[in-house]
């Protein structure tokens, strides 16, 4: 049931996938997902969906926000479950506190998405090192 679900939900944002032997890891790159190991299935679609909210995210947002890792994480989390809704999934409370344990893993790796955002923005923040 599950690889019928995801199979259509990959027609409907074009998007394929593929599988990796990570365990409970999930990334995008392109339109390409890559789906790691996961005992639980409702952690492998909320995964997928945070991925979703990476296609879907704005640049326009990322650059409000100054590429914090950390904030565009938590966003695609949310605009994930979002999707994930509009498609008439919901989550439970732990699968959706998995995900945001999941973004918390980005703090203090600003520089993933920005090879310069130390220097470029760090100086910003209110406290920083």
């Amino acid at each position: 049931m599950l690889a019928t679900i995801l199979n259509d939900l990959s027609i409907q944002y074009s998007v394929t996938i593929e599988y990796a032997s990570e365990v409970n890891k999930c990334y995008i790159a392109g339109r390409t997902i890559s789906i790691g190991n996961y005992s639980n299935p409702e952690f492998l679609l909320i995964s997928y969906f945070h991925e979703i909210g990476h296609l879907l995210i704005t640049r326009e947002y990322i650059e409000r926000w100054e590429y914090n890792t950390l904030q565009i994480e938590l966003e695609c989390w949310h605009i994930g479950i979002e999707e994930a809704k509009r498609n008439d999934i919901l989550f439970s409370d732990t699968a959706i506190e998995f995900g945001y344990k999941q973004a918390l893993t980005y703090i203090g790796h600003d520089e993933r998405e920005c090879s310069n955002w130390g220097e470029k923005y760090g100086k910003k923040l209110f406290i920083h090192k």
